[in-house]
């Protein structure tokens, strides 16, 4: 069965993080966690965990039945005068040392200002180390302050730690009612563009809109490298995983766009070309992924596609 996705609560942070799961005994609800989590407190990587679902058909995480032997840390720059793009340049570099220190002993994912790091808790110490000694070669971790040399850390997951069942939280998520579902229009006729697209992924698109009105706007303007680039850049983290993927380049589903978020786009560009993935592969995979739709993967996500319906 393919991996789907499950909630986990995180009542200290933003209230609830999304991640691929594997399923192992979909009868008794049970599933292995195929991400690194960054806020999730007592869940890690490859912890098998027990889900209910919801009124809305989430699965929510309600319980660990079996521990992995991951431990996993989160960093941020405690540097107050960076900017969002010179924390996403921090984590881009922390996560390219970390990778190139650690290799495959490592499963990292760079997001939200953050690295997070899930390795064995010996190797969880020599991260802390590696990234204390980034700018200083005797920089210093502090345990009490959490600090490694210029980066602030938290503990997110240790084998060793008791998780309480049900997992604070799960049972306010579990109590959510099902989302207003709103008619889509979308597509208007005329539009020849998405007349050539696959009926079925289309109406993948137009699902996604009932219930979330960023994707229904972005739809309705027609920008449309928008809504097939997270698309494509969420099935591929599925199947090759946030090493290869790595963090979002700039942000999508806005249309309401500032110098910052443009800048974004700008700094993904590589030779004239958008960079949509870390890996090689991943990348040359994305680009086909618009090729496969008409869209050019070097346009500006935020204008519409020339050539509107009628």
């Amino acid at each position: 069965m393919d991996h789907v996705k499950v909630v986990v609560p995180t009542p200290g942070g933003p209230g609830s993080e999304r991640a691929w799961a594997e399923p192992v005994d979909v009868a008794a609800g049970r599933y292995r966690i195929d991400n690194v989590l960054f806020f999730a407190d007592g869940v890690s990587l490859d912890d098998i965990v027990r889900c209910e679902p919801n009124a809305a058909g989430d699965l929510i995480v309600v319980e660990v039945v079996e521990r992995s032997s991951n431990a996993t840390l989160a960093f941020y720059p405690h540097d107050e005068t960076m900017g969002q793009d010179g924390r996403d340049t921090a984590c881009r570099r922390l996560l390219a040392r970390i990778a190139d220190r650690h290799g495959d002993t490592v499963s990292c994912e760079s997001g939200m200002g953050f690295v997070t790091v899930c390795a064995l808790p010996d190797t969880a110490d020599s991260v802390l180390a590696t990234v204390a000694a980034e700018h200083d070669p005797d920089g210093a971790v502090d345990q009490d302050e959490r600090r490694a040399g210029r980066w602030r850390f938290f503990p997110v997951a240790h084998p060793a730690w008791e998780v309480p069942s049900p997992i604070e939280g799960a049972d306010d998520l579990l109590a959510e009612p099902a989302p207003e579902v709103f008619a889509v229009a979308w597509p208007e006729p005329g539009d020849d563009l998405v007349a050539s697209w696959p009926p079925e992924f289309v109406e993948s698109l137009r699902s996604w809109a009932s219930t979330d009105e960023r994707m229904r706007d972005v739809l309705d303007r027609r920008m449309y490298v928008q809504a097939v680039g997270i698309y494509g850049r969420n099935a591929l983290m599925h199947e090759l995983g946030g090493d290869e993927v790595g963090p979002a380049p700039f942000r999508l589903l806005t249309t309401e766009v500032d110098d910052g978020i443009r800048q974004g786009w700008l700094a993904a560009h590589i030779d004239g070309q958008v960079r949509w993935c870390r890996g090689d592969e991943a990348d040359e995979r994305m680009r086909r992924f618009f090729g496969r739709f008409g869209l050019d993967p070097d346009a500006d996500p935020y204008r519409p596609v020339s050539g509107g319906p009628g």
